[in-house]
């Protein structure tokens, strides 16, 4: 299942919109985030990530974030403008904005669906569909510029094969050991 459209809530979480945005057998080929005014730094961190993986991107303004009536009418209004509809990812913005959007786009029966962040997985709210996975994960330097960082140089450190196989043996046994490895931090 793909939707040629997301329109996107920005909230502090720039991960809910970005896993089904950059999934290779979900991504849309247009995402529209909807951006309250205190949003719009959050908003440009999302934009230029997505760009960069070949997503064009536009912006919907959210004058007020908490007036349902306000979000209600600028999300109808945008879904009256959209020839194909797109699907709603209701999993950010504030409370009102989300309950707006999905007011709108349940009224015209259009697809909306939730991000369960835990797991990747697609949680349809329009349908009784059974929940799927995205299997795509996000990369490091996608996911620290989506949350306003600047990766200036990559690269791979240089461990020797004794202190991997001690740090893998120490992840693996981390729940067993995890009260000791706190004190030891």
């Amino acid at each position: 299942m793909k939707f040629d459209s997301h329109l996107c809530l920005v909230s502090t979480q720039a991960t809910p919109n970005l896993v089904p945005a950059l999934d290779p057998s979900f991504q849309p080929s247009v995402v529209t985030l909807a951006v309250s005014e205190d949003m719009q730094e959050k908003a440009c961190w999302l934009e230029k990530v997505l760009r960069e993986q070949g997503v064009k991107v536009e912006k919907l303004n959210i004058p007020d974030p908490y007036d349902y009536n306000q979000c209600w009418e600028c999300f109808a209004e945008w879904l009256g403008k959209q020839s194909d509809g797109g699907a709603l990812n209701a999993t950010g913005g504030t409370k009102v904005m989300a309950m707006a959007a999905l007011d709108v786009f349940r009224e015209e029966k259009k697809p909306v669906f939730y991000i369960n962040i835990e797991n990747d997985e697609v949680i349809r709210l329009d349908t009784r569909e059974v929940p799927f996975t995205l299997p795509t994960k996000i990369r490091l330097k996608q996911y620290l510029e989506a949350h306003g960082y600047s990766v200036l140089k990559m690269s791979k450190p240089n461990i020797n094969k004794d202190i991997r196989d001690f740090v893998d043996r120490l992840a693996y046994e981390s729940e067993r050991l995890g009260k000791a490895l706190g004190k030891l931090n």
